[in-house]
């Protein structure tokens, strides 16, 4: 005889399906989305950035108690180069061949040389280790270290226009900020010329993004040039799951004055998708054409995916000569609370006639989630959701009356007991 064990698990509800004769197990699952760029854990106590060999990220994540590993970036922080010599490639080339979320393959040629590693034991003024991590082609060789810093107070976040001429505007960062340094040496036998380095950000939820290029003063002032991006993303509270706000404001800064930059889409809603393809549109496809459009200010009817980026003349590399660019992100948020914790309740746990497991429910808060994914393990002593699998499974929604979602769920005879898990959701 079957026997259900319902209770709250780590934002949703897990149940229990164990049987004394009768052995049940889940089949036919399969991942909902492909595994993120790899990389090192550079962190803070505010925030962590995965960074690849490339000096690529699409993770920065939150490391706030309660909001631990909510994501702030994703598609991305990436460089490009372009020059005149050597091979003169006809497209500014980033350094990163394969990128995530959305997933596509880039005009790169570079190879790693150096994996992204730590530089040294000995940490740096603030306290941080330093990493590095080494990348070339037939022409170039770009040498990138990264490292957190301390603030102190915060830096400034430019949020006006440089257009709008005036006094502007800004905020204050959190407290650290991480910093990327490109050392860029000429490994052809000839001079290089019209050397330029770009700069891409892309925030996960963003949907405004400015150029702002006033000194605002304050830590770190002399970095002036700033692409700063700015939007708000729902998320739970992984200890009382309740729904808080997020108003999240993330930025790039310069010291050096850009030659050019653009703020814009990178992919639109409704046309692209933001999990697998190259965006038709974007800031992205400017800076492949070299061709930044000056654009300091964007706001997409779509309310979100934008983009921006800044571009950085280098002087004319000798053979064996280096020139060195660097750049700072950081990051804010105001979190605010919204709506209490869903209160989800099971009122059917059962087999239908064809062999399959229904569960029934509904959220008794009415908490205006954007939907529920279900969860599976064997083991229920395993790490949510690591040691999870996501199944790939539809929501039957108003059933079996409004407000009421259902999921039928294959069993497969073969082992004694199953786990789920219903989460409730937001979209990214």
């Amino acid at each position: 005889m079957l026997k259900f064990d319902a209770r709250l698990f780590s934002r949703g509800v897990a149940i229990c399906l164990s049987a004394a004769g009768g052995i049940f197990v889940l089949g036919d699952e399969r991942a909902m989305a492909l595994e993120s760029a790899p990389g090192i854990l550079i962190e803070n106590d505010e925030f962590s950035v995965i960074m690849t060999d490339e000096g690529y990220s699409d993770l920065v994540l939150d490391k706030r108690p309660g909001f631990e590993g909510r994501e702030y970036l994703s598609g991305e922080w990436a460089a490009a180069i372009c020059y005149d010599g050597g091979s003169n490639p006809t497209e500014a080339l980033w350094l990163r061949k394969e990128w995530a979320f959305p997933c596509w393959q880039s005009n790169s040629d570079f190879n790693v040389t150096e994996p992204v590693n730590i530089l040294s034991a000995t940490p740096n003024p603030d306290g941080f280790l330093i990493y590095r991590s080494i990348v070339a082609n037939s022409d170039v060789e770009i040498t990138m270290t990264y490292q957190m810093l301390d603030s102190g107070t915060g830096i400034q976040q430019g949020e006006a226009p440089a257009s709008d001429g005036g006094a502007g505007s800004s905020s204050l960062s959190s407290h650290f900020v991480f910093k990327q340094t490109y050392s860029v040496k000429n490994l052809t036998g000839g001079t290089l010329s019209g050397v330029q380095l770009y700069q891409f950000l892309h925030g996960l939820e963003s949907g405004k993004s400015i150029y702002d290029d006033r000194d605002y003063g304050g830590t770190f002032g002399g970095y002036r040039f700033d692409n700063t991006q700015i939007g708000e993303d729902l998320s739970f509270h992984t200890e009382t799951n309740e729904v808080f706000s997020h108003l999240d404001t993330i930025a790039m800064h310069a010291q050096n004055m850009p030659s050019s930059h653009e703020v814009g889409y990178f992919g639109k809603e409704g046309v692209d998708d933001h999990r697998n393809g190259k965006p038709s549109v974007g800031v992205h496809l400017s800076v492949e054409a070299k061709a930044l459009s000056g654009e300091d200010f964007f706001e997409p009817p779509e309310g979100r995916w934008v983009s921006g980026a800044m571009c950085f003349d280098l002087p004319d590399l000798l053979p064996g000569a280096s020139a060195e660019r660097d750049v700072l992100l950081s990051l804010s948020t105001v979190s605010t609370l919204r709506f209490p914790a869903p209160d989800i309740h099971i009122f059917t746990s059962e087999f239908n006639g064809d062999g399959d497991f229904v569960l029934e429910f509904e959220d008794r808060k009415e908490v205006p989630v954007d939907g529920y994914i279900l969860f599976k393990s064997t083991d229920l002593s395993g790490p949510f959701p690591d040691a999870w699998t996501q199944l790939a499974l539809p929501r039957l929604i108003d059933a079996p009356h409004p407000g009421a979602s259902r999921f039928t769920i294959p069993i497969d005879p073969g082992s004694k007991r199953c786990f789920f898990v219903i989460q409730p959701v937001f979209d990214d």
